[in-house]
């Protein structure tokens, strides 16, 4: 199986503005929300090759259930949300005109059964697995649990393909 974790997914909210006025009333023309986060994006082009995958994120209250719903039709992928978190999951505005301008935010706190649960997902992997841990960290996930997941993985013989800022 090829896990994907997404330790601060998001919902992408993509605006389309012709014309920003700095300091006045902006209308956009269209919009569009997804569910993202880089490992769950690597989860998504999995799924558009025809291959299984298995997405484990944090997620918090209304729109974490939100990034459930949206994975829910893609055939390929299964969901592995994990739900002790404080507060909710983040959202990050594209605005889409002459230039992509984004504002993401830095999201919620990962409380520390959360961080539990994940390793305990991991203590279920198996050798032929691979795990690709993707994507920028919560404000209170550090490095060191980051190589605490990698190390756990690699005890299950699980290969790791790691994508986070140090």
């Amino acid at each position: 199986m090829i896990y994907t974790i997404t330790l601060n997914p998001s919902i992408d909210y993509y605006i389309k503005v012709d014309n920003i006025k700095l300091g006045d009333i902006n209308r956009f023309d269209d919009y569009h929300y997804v569910a993202a986060g880089k490992g769950i994006n690597c989860s998504k082009v999995l799924n558009l090759l025809g291959i299984d995958s298995k997405a484990i994120y944090f997620s918090g209250n209304s729109t974490g259930k939100y990034i459930n719903r949206h994975l829910k039709k893609y055939p390929y992928i299964s969901t592995c949300p994990i739900e002790n978190v404080s507060g909710a999951t983040r959202i990050n505005v594209k605005v889409i005109g002459n230039n992509e301008t984004a504002f993401n935010s830095i999201g919620p706190e990962i409380d520390e059964n959360a961080k539990k649960d994940l390793l305990e997902i991991i203590d279920t992997f198996e050798e032929d697995d691979y795990m690709i841990i993707s994507g920028s960290l919560p404000k209170n996930v550090d490095t060191d649990y980051v190589k605490q997941i990698c190390l756990k993985a690699s005890e299950r013989k699980a290969k790791v393909i790691l994508d986070v800022p140090n």
